[in-house]
C-alpha cells in the first residue's frame, strides 16, 4: 500500500511539472516607475517614485499562440521629500506597496510576445517616516484619503528565449488616487513603468 501511494504521489507531481511545463508558468520580477499625472497640472510632489515588483504568472491557452494571461503581482515604491523647518532640515520618506491581479489577453509570435489588458490594484502598504536633522522623529500611516483600489489598463511586450523571460510594460491609471470625499484641490492618477526578468517553467 506504501509502495501504491508512493507511485501515486510521484504520478501526481509528474502529471503537475508537466502541465506547469506545457502552460508557461512565469516567476519574476524587476523595476517599476511610477511617473504621476497630477490633476490640475502642476509643480507637485512627488515627480516621480521608483521601486520594485514580484510577480507570477499563469496563462490559459486558447489556441498555440494566444492565452488568457491571469496573474498575481507585488509592487512597492518609494520616495522622499526635503524642506527646512524652523531652522532644521526635514526630511519624509514614503513607502507604498499594492498587490495587483493582471488579467491579460497574451499572443505569442515565436518568441516575441504582447498582452493587454486591465490590472485591478490594490493599496494595502503606506507608510511615511520623518527624520528631523537625521533623526528619526516620527512613523505614521499615510493619511485613509488614498483609494484602497484602483484599476489600470496596460500593454506589456517581451521576448521568451527558451526559459528565460524578458519584458517591458505601461499600465495607464484608470481611477484617481484621492477619495472624492477628500477635500484636497489635487488629485493624481497612478501609472507604472516596469522592466521584468523572469524565469519560464
Amino acid at each position: 500500500m506504501k509502495k501504491l501511494f508512493l507511485i501515486s504521489l510521484a504520478m501526481t507531481f509528474a502529471v503537475i511539472a508537466s502541465a506547469q511545463g506545457l502552460k508557461g508558468l512565469t516567476v519574476g520580477g524587476g523595476v517599476s516607475i511610477d511617473p504621476f499625472a497630477y490633476s490640475p497640472s502642476g509643480d507637485y510632489e512627488p515627480k516621480v517614485t521608483d521601486g520594485y515588483h514580484l510577480e507570477v504568472a499563469y496563462p490559459i491557452s486558447f489556441t498555440k499562440v494566444s492565452a488568457l494571461g491571469i496573474g498575481l503581482r507585488w509592487t512597492q515604491t518609494f520616495n522622499y521629500r526635503e524642506e527646512g523647518l524652523a531652522g532644521a532640515k526635514v526630511r519624509t520618506d514614503y513607502t507604498r506597496g499594492y498587490i495587483g491581479i493582471p488579467i491579460k489577453y497574451v499572443a505569442h509570435f515565436g518568441g516575441f510576445f504582447f498582452n493587454v489588458g486591465p490590472t485591478l490594484n490594490f493599496f494595502v502598504l503606506g507608510e511615511q517616516k520623518v527624520k528631523v536633522d537625521g533623526k528619526s522623529a516620527k512613523e505614521s500611516f499615510i493619511d485613509n484619503d488614498i483609494n484602497r483600489f484602483d484599476t489600470a489598463l496596460g500593454l506589456e511586450l517581451g521576448y521568451d528565449w527558451t526559459h528565460i523571460h524578458l519584458a517591458a510594460g505601461y499600465d495607464c491609471g484608470l481611477v484617481k488616487g484621492i477619495k472624492s470625499s477628500a477635500k484636497s484641490p489635487v488629485n493624481y492618477n497612478r501609472h507604472e513603468i516596469r522592466v521584468t526578468v523572469g524565469y519560464r517553467f
